[in-house]
């Protein structure tokens, strides 16, 4: 395991460790479509992990415009949308 402080890898620390196989095609597909993944996950070739897919979730949208007139095209980037909290009535104001 890497990534990890050595500190919380001490005998005593942890009670379990759970190790995640890559997703198959099938079903990161799967997991693309219940997160609201733009492609769906069309794209995906070979096994993948969750946190790969996780990072298609929060990395930027990349929108490719192509003008048919002059045969250019545009490439935008943007943020994802994130979802407003809905905000406490009682409490919003100073929260």
């Amino acid at each position: 395991m890497t990534g990890i402080d050595p500190a919380l890898l001490r005998d005593g620390r942890l009670v379990l460790e759970h190790k995640f196989d890559k997703l198959s095609i099938q079903n990161a597909r799967r997991l693309c479509v219940e997160l609201g993944i733009a492609n769906k996950g069309e794209d995906i070739a070979e096994s993948i992990t969750i946190a790969e897919i996780y990072a298609r979730k929060n990395a930027l949208v990349e929108v490719t415009a192509n003008n048919t007139e002059n045969g250019e095209t545009t490439t935008v980037r943007t943020k994802r949308q994130k979802k407003k909290k809905a905000q406490d009535p009682l409490f919003g104001f100073y929260s």
